[in-house]
């Protein structure tokens, strides 16, 4: 959970905004502060003026720039082909990751996500690393894909 601080910061940004609802100029003070945009922040914001949350993450999704995912992604696939080989990748990534509740490493480096399927069932198991889609994927490919020892 973010500092009251923080929060505090943010609402006299958003008071001292000439538009309180643009959620784009609010969304650019979080990322500038935080160097991500945390689930908690966006729902927060989502409240504060009053729009549907799918609002906020469409914003995000339109304006690069706004992209929680500076953090390169990784993607594990835990569909029905891949998902118990998935699962043990995402487990064992979980521990050396370290994620926050957004999934954001504690490094801050990499975003740890789950997906039930990529198309590619004949290639199980799949991860996407940082936009990349890797078939038959083992944990050693993942961890020298994402260079870690």
């Amino acid at each position: 959970m973010l500092s009251k601080e923080f929060y505090d910061e943010l609402e006299e940004f958003i008071k001292n905004l000439s538009d309180q609802k643009d959620d784009y100029k609010i969304l650019s003070f979080v990322l500038e502060k935080l160097g991500y945009i945390p689930g908690e922040t966006k729902e927060y914001i989502a409240r504060r003026i009053d729009v549907l949350p799918i609002t906020i993450e469409n914003t995000i999704k339109f304006y690069p720039k706004l992209h929680h995912d500076r953090q390169k992604r990784v993607i594990i696939c835990v569909g029905r082909c891949c998902g118990s080989k998935g699962n043990i990748f995402y487990e064992n990534l979980e521990k050396i990751l370290q994620p926050d509740d957004d999934g954001i490493s504690k490094d801050k480096k990499w975003s740890l996500e789950k997906n039930l399927c990529f198309g590619r069932c004949q290639g199980a198991p799949v991860v996407s690393i940082d936009e990349e889609v890797y078939s038959n994927a083992d944990m050693e490919l993942i961890k020298k894909k994402m260079g870690i020892k």
